[in-house]
């Protein structure tokens, strides 16, 4: 794990806790870079690691590579203050960068790094306790053929998801409690102790909706994880209906051409 720091001399330290390292310099930025709002994202395609993006007061957005402290920076041409938020916004699967600004404007930009639901960061706190950048680290998430939207027919529906520790804890008090809620209700819980993928059905809402369906989980600290998506309950129902009213028919017709080929009987 890494920690920043941005000093009063302007400049962004980063340096390893468990090395005892002492903090290395990044490049300098404007007097007025609202460090406080940095937001580790994945930015790219290629490389691991991550890249820090610091809006400033200068006109620009700072990207710096995590891994090797190069800089790239996005002319935006107004004050920033707000941090950077990272989510898939167009739905191409690719990890978009939500800017706004002071002026009142909302830019979009698009990257070519593969969206995945840990890489996301779509507030400055990520859902209750969250500071820290979730892939490859800790998280859970709802699998891309769960959160695939589409309108589900029953009384309940499948939800798989994939629970992520990779802190190197050797501890055997390891427990993850799962919540999942839809429509603000929670309808199910179930404590695990290993992480993995898991599929649970929880009932479908009484009358036909769309509802978001949010799958929460803690660990044995109390840190909070959450993943949502979006689907459809019963809202197509009446698509069924007219088989129920074709089929019947469509029968009766078939049975009548069938006895009409057959041969008339002898005569008395």
């Amino acid at each position: 794990q890494e920690q920043l720091l941005y000093d009063s001399s302007k400049r962004l330290r980063c340096w390893r806790q468990q090395q005892q390292q002492q903090p290395q310099d990044n490049d300098e930025y404007d007097e007025e870079a609202t460090a406080n709002k940095i937001g580790p994202v994945p930015a790219t395609k290629s490389g691991k690691g991550l890249h820090l993006l610091v809006p400033s007061f200068d006109g620009h957005v700072y990207i710096i590579d995590g891994r090797t402290g190069c800089t790239n920076k996005l002319d935006v041409g107004e004050k920033a203050y707000a941090m950077v938020l990272a989510d898939d916004l167009l739905g191409n699967g690719r990890m978009d960068l939500l800017v706004s600004t002071m002026s009142g404007n909302v830019y979009c930009f698009g990257t070519h790094s593969e969206y995945h639901p840990l890489k996301s960061w779509t507030s400055q706190t990520q859902h209750i306790n969250g500071f820290t950048a979730r892939q490859d680290y800790q998280g859970v998430f709802v699998t891309e053929t769960s959160r695939r939207y589409r309108d589900v027919l029953g009384k309940s529906v499948a939800v798989e998801f994939e629970i992520v520790d990779r802190r190197g804890n050797t501890q055997r008090d390891q427990v993850y409690t799962v919540e999942i809620f839809l429509q603000g209700q929670r309808v199910f819980t179930q404590k695990y102790t290993a992480p993995g993928r898991y599929t649970e059905h929880i009932p479908s809402p009484a009358a036909p909706t769309y509802a978001t369906v949010r799958v929460v989980m803690t660990n044995e600290h109390r840190q909070y994880f959450a993943d949502s998506f979006a689907l459809g309950f019963n809202v197509h129902y009446y698509r069924t209906l007219k088989y129920l009213l074709v089929v019947p028919f469509l029968v009766m017709a078939a049975l009548m051409l069938f006895v009409k080929t057959l041969k008339p009987a002898l005569p008395m």
